[in-house]
């Protein structure tokens, strides 16, 4: 039994039934630690509740890639609509000032004059006649009190 120390020997007779090496408890975790390094699936054995939470996170972390692509194909969506309204209000101003040139052009002031003075004996008014009221507002303005005269 000299010969050698790390293996444990049973003899019956001339038969040897069993040879088990001696197991180091110290030297057998370094092994494993050997063995987890080698062997890359062994470092991603992981327990049931950590197979749940980086499934949850996995999960979240792809709704809010979800989540993103939507908010960015809204903020895309929101702008073109924006962009195509801007082009209406351009539009409709355009009119409106060609509409407001042709209405000006079509006055005529010197018939206007003849009608008021003369069909419907209006006057001009004189210089001392025209009373000038400054406000200090210069939004909409409600007349409570007559304008006093000066």
């Amino acid at each position: 039994m000299g010969r050698n120390n790390s293996l444990e020997e049973v003899v019956y007779g001339n038969v040897a039934l069993s040879a088990q090496p001696k197991v180091n408890p110290q030297v057998e975790r370094e092994h494993e630690k050997k063995q987890n390094k080698l062997d890359p699936f062994k470092i991603f054995e992981f327990s049931k509740r950590e197979m749940v939470a980086l499934g949850i996170m996995f999960m979240l972390c792809i709704a809010f890639i979800i989540a993103d692509i939507y908010v960015g194909s809204q903020i895309k969506n929101t702008q073109r609509e924006i962009s195509v309204l801007k082009n209406k209000i351009n539009t409709v101003q355009s009119e409106n000032d060609a509409i407001q040139f042709s209405i000006n052009s079509k006055i005529d002031t010197n018939k206007i004059y003849k009608i008021a003075t003369k069909k419907l004996g209006m006057v001009q008014a004189k210089e001392k006649q025209i009373i000038n009221y400054k406000s200090s507002d210069s939004g909409y303005t409600v007349q409570y009190k007559d304008i006093p005269e000066e």
